[in-house]
Formats: C-alpha cells, sequence, structure tokens
C-alpha cells in the first residue's frame, strides 16, 4: 500500500480501547466522532480513543469466518469550507474501481475483482466498493472479500471496512451488509461558512488524503484478521 501509517502509533491507539459484546442488535452511537451504526447480534464492540480508528467490530464467528469491520475517520482540513455540491462532484470523480483497487493492493494483497457504486444519501453522496483479495497472512494464500464504504463531507471523511474469507461468506454477508449500510454521520455534514467557489487545491489531493486514511484502515482490518486473538 502506497501510504504508511506508523504502526505503533495505531498499536498505541488501539491499547487504550475497550471491549463489549451485543447480546442483540443494537443501535451503537459515538457522540464525539459523530456516526452511529448498528451492531448484529453478538458481535463484539472494541471502541476507539478518539483517534483515526473509531470503532471494531468482530464477529461471533470470527475465528471460523474471519469477519471483522473497522471504521475510521478523518479530518480533512481543507475541504472544511468546501459545500456538499462540490466535494460530491470531486469525490465523484476520484472514487472509482481504480481507487478502491489503490486501497487494498499491497506487497502481500492482490486484488482479484472491483466493483464499485454510490448513492445519494441525506443530501449527500456516498460511495461503497467490493473488493475480492488474495492476501498473504500468516504464510498461507487466503481470499477474502472486503465491502467498503465511504461518507465524504465538509472537513471529514468516514470510512467502514468489513472483511471476511471467500468460503465463509454466506455466513456473515447479512451481518457485514447490515453494517455497511447502517453506518452513518450523525452530523449535518454541511458547513454554514461553506463557499462554492473555495479551492482547496485538486480533487487529486482530496482523493489522496481518503486513500491514505483508508489504506491505513484496510492495513489494521487484515492485520487484525491475521491473529483472532487480537479483535
Amino acid at each position: 500500500m502506497r501510504h504508511r501509517f506508523a504502526a505503533t502509533a495505531i498499536a498505541a491507539a488501539l491499547a487504550l480501547t475497550t471491549s463489549a459484546v451485543a447480546n442483540a442488535d443494537d443501535r451503537y452511537f459515538n457522540e464525539g466522532k459523530q456516526f452511529e451504526v448498528t451492531v448484529p447480534t453478538g458481535w463484539k464492540q472494541i471502541a476507539g480513543d478518539g483517534g483515526m480508528i473509531d470503532l471494531v467490530l468482530s464477529s461471533p464467528r470470527f475465528e471460523a469466518t474471519m469477519g471483522l469491520c473497522v471504521l475510521i475517520s478523518r479530518d480533512i482540513a481543507d475541504t472544511r469550507k468546501d459545500s456538499q455540491a462540490k466535494i460530491d462532484e470531486e469525490a465523484g470523480a476520484a472514487i472509482n474501481d481504480a481507487f478502491w483497487r489503490e486501497v487494498m493492493t499491497d506487497k502481500n494483497t492482490t486484488v482479484t475483482s472491483v466493483q464499485s457504486k454510490s448513492e445519494m444519501r441525506g443530501g449527500r453522496r456516498v460511495y461503497f466498493g467490493t473488493v475480492g483479495v488474495t492476501s498473504l497472512i500468516d504464510g498461507k494464500s487466503v481470499n477474502l472479500q472486503i465491502e467498503m464504504v465511504l461518507h465524504v463531507m465538509p472537513g471529514k471523511g468516514m470510512m467502514g471496512q468489513c472483511g471476511v474469507e471467500v468460503a465463509q461468506l454466506d455466513a456473515e454477508k447479512i451481518d457485514i451488509q447490515t453494517i455497511i449500510n447502517s453506518y452513518n454521520s450523525t452530523g449535518s455534514g454541511v458547513v454554514a461558512s461553506a463557499d462554492p467557489h473555495h479551492n482547496h487545491g485538486s480533487a487529486a489531493k482530496l482523493s489522496n488524503t481518503l486513500t491514505e486514511a483508508l489504506t491505513a484502515g484496510a492495513k489494521d482490518m487484515i492485520g487484525r484478521m491475521a491473529h483472532p486473538q487480537k479483535p
């Protein structure tokens, strides 16, 4: 993966997390990070400490399926004065199959298939990627399916990433879709002083910022899938 975050910094942030187990489908709210998500029955919750990683969700079938989701967010200071319409236009041009392929590719992970789509939700465009990969995990090639959702709004990006072993997809696909489709911002997503003529540099700059955050999240997620004791 092209962009890197210090592994020690991520580990330090995650060391401060707390965990809980959901006994029934439950709506999880995070006021500080301004997001909500439905946690399926039995999924373990590991709440972030306010850093890039906001929440990790681990399937009760994790040891058999490697089912796991990571929710992350990233401030994008250069877009705080942009209108949602401008962000939708620029992000829509940049977030495509090639974008998701770049997010998931590194020296240990080969992308085998990519599907991307987007739809309007709550007045802004939301982006989805389904990526098949073959990843080297503890010396063994494992086929994984990764589902991703990306919310882009003035000053912020929110990303949900869920992975499962392809052979076990049927056991997790309903729960993963519940998480992906329910993950949403509880903020307005609109900056009152947004300037439609504001120029933050280029669409590429926006794309690079989001790619960096998504890549770090994907690396962390696959690392957790490799080590069942860590989720």
